[in-house]
């Protein structure tokens, strides 16, 4: 909480309007990497771990509605 707002640490990627296939595709290949444990591998010498990496939980629709 920051100034009594939930606050998320959360990064994103984004495509352009349209863009699905590619978007689709992103979004396919990253579910694989967390998965696999690969993308803790790659974000841990940019000070990210598992105690700061949100869950699955913390989706698009769950952010825009905060």
């Amino acid at each position: 909480m920051i100034d009594g707002r939930t606050v998320v640490s959360a990064g994103a990627f984004a495509a352009r309007p349209g863009d699905d296939d590619l978007l689709d595709a992103l979004n396919h290949r990253l579910r694989e990497m967390q998965q696999s444990g690969d993308w803790l591998r790659i974000a841990a010498p940019f000070g990210f771990g598992p105690d700061n990496v949100p869950g699955p939980e913390v989706t698009m629709a769950t952010l825009c509605s905060v």
